[in-house]
């Protein structure tokens, strides 16, 4: 944000009477059940303008219309909103112009301003008898905050560009004028300061590599050896906040790809310190996992089992197109797991859809569990479910003894969590495993 030139840009975009107008349009489209197109005409030197478009008017901003021959002219004249069923029918429309553009039935509404006509906002259809009286009647009552909207940001665009171009006088200049950028940027559009500088801070974490990856170690509960580690990302740069903060404002920044890359590159650089029979685990949304870049990065691991585990972060809209992308990775030699099991429904999902070689319980089902019998049946419910489709169980966050011994007599397969092992650096799951005997280990990395 230095210099506040993306505050700035945000706020010329925000008041930016263009933009505003298309999105006006956009909206317009999207309100109407029966439109496929949408403009704003103004009125400019006598005649109408087609200043902004959408849907199957989009190509034709530029087009003019006389006032005096079109069904927008009369909304203008009279200042009451018109519809048209048949452009071919109604003697009232100019239909050489709906032809040209594909208006077979319309809906013109006059935009005044103090009394005085300033344009149309239309509607249209390619199909005739597209529109009710109810469409007439809705769009009728915006017209004011239409016409509202696009003189305001008129106004308010030569407002910043006024306080934007003159600096403030003093030694102080710098400070006072971001300052000053960001208290505009938050009146009109309310936290979008403090996202550009969340999203120059993950920027620059990508720039300077400085991500790093810890590993939480993954237990086999029936023979106590190490089976694999999960690994954890960490941000050792201000401000100090949990992963989960990060990687949540990388996705508003629309970054959340590119930081999950770069995770699990430091974490292929990291499983190094584990034994060649061990897995690693790494945590990717569905937009990472059907990421082009992806099965190039994982191809840099050295010759070990790579486990995906698919978070819920972000929605899954195309299940058929994500198995074709697993079904891809899983011939590089990459697993899946479906992370944080009955923490709900949409995780259930995954598994009879994605058809996941492990399945980790959440720990709010894992908590617990040594003193209630519901917990328990749920647990053994869905270690008989991995057993008759070939997957392997992962209990997250044991943290006692006595859910540990559960876990193992109820037949899960691996557990991690404090009790087992905390998160730890490379280095200190290097010495750890390379003990005689694996000891719980108080390391928080």
């Amino acid at each position: 944000m230095e210099g506040g030139g993306g505050v700035h840009a945000v706020v010329r975009a925000a008041c930016d009477p263009g933009q505003v107008m298309q999105r006006i349009v956009e909206q317009a489209v999207a309100l109407v059940p029966g439109a496929d197109g949408a403009a704003v005409e103004l009125l400019l030197e006598g005649k109408l303008f087609y200043v902004c478009a959408a849907g199957s008017l989009a190509d034709y901003v530029g087009t003019r219309l006389d006032p005096s021959k079109s069904l927008s002219g009369l909304a203008v004249r009279t200042g009451s909103t018109q519809r048209c069923d048949d452009s071919e029918r109604d003697a009232r429309v100019d239909r050489d112009a709906c032809r040209r553009v594909g208006s077979t039935s319309m809906i013109c509404v006059p935009l005044c301003r103090d009394d005085e006509p300033v344009g149309v906002l239309k509607v249209s259809s390619t199909r005739p008898q597209a529109f009710v009286a109810r469409d007439v009647t809705m769009l009728g009552r915006l017209a004011r905050f239409v016409t509202t909207t696009i003189t305001s940001a008129r106004e308010l665009s030569a407002v910043a560009e006024d306080l934007f171009r003159d600096p403030v006088a003093g030694s102080r200049a710098r400070v006072d004028e971001r300052g000053m950028s960001t208290f505009v940027a938050n009146v009109i559009h309310p936290g979008v300061a403090e996202g550009i500088a969340s999203g120059a801070r993950i920027r620059a974490v990508l720039r300077s590599h400085c991500l790093a990856a810890v590993l939480q170690p993954i237990i086999d509960l029936r023979t106590g050896f190490l089976a694999g580690a999960e690994a954890l990302a960490r941000f050792p740069v201000e401000p100090v906040q949990a992963p989960d903060v990060w990687f949540a404002a990388a996705r508003r920044a629309n970054l959340g790809v590119e930081l999950q890359l770069e995770a699990v590159r430091r974490a292929i650089e990291a499983a190094d310190a584990l034994p060649a029979d061990a897995f690693l685990a790494v945590n990717v949304d569905a937009d990472a996992m059907s990421c082009a870049d992806l099965p190039a990065l994982l191809a840099t691991a050295e010759p070990r089992s790579l486990v995906l585990e698919l978070t819920e972060h972000v929605a899954i809209g195309d299940y058929p197109e994500l198995r074709r992308v697993i079904a891809r990775l899983r011939d590089d030699g990459a697993r899946v797991a479906i992370d944080d099991t009955g923490a709900g429904y949409s995780s259930l999902a995954h598994i009879v859809k994605l058809a996941p070689e492990f399945i980790k319980l959440d720990i709010e089902l894992v908590r617990g569990v040594d003193v209630d019998p519901i917990r328990r049946s749920l647990v053994t419910a869905v270690v008989t479910f991995a057993r008759e489709t070939g997957a392997k169980v992962v209990a997250e966050g044991i943290e006692t003894e006595t859910e540990h011994q559960v876990l193992a007599d109820l037949a899960v397969d691996y557990g991690q969590g404090y009790f087992l092992a905390r998160p730890m650096p490379p280095e200190a799951l290097r010495a750890w495993t390379g003990a005689e005997r694996l000891e719980p280990l108080a390391t928080d990395a």
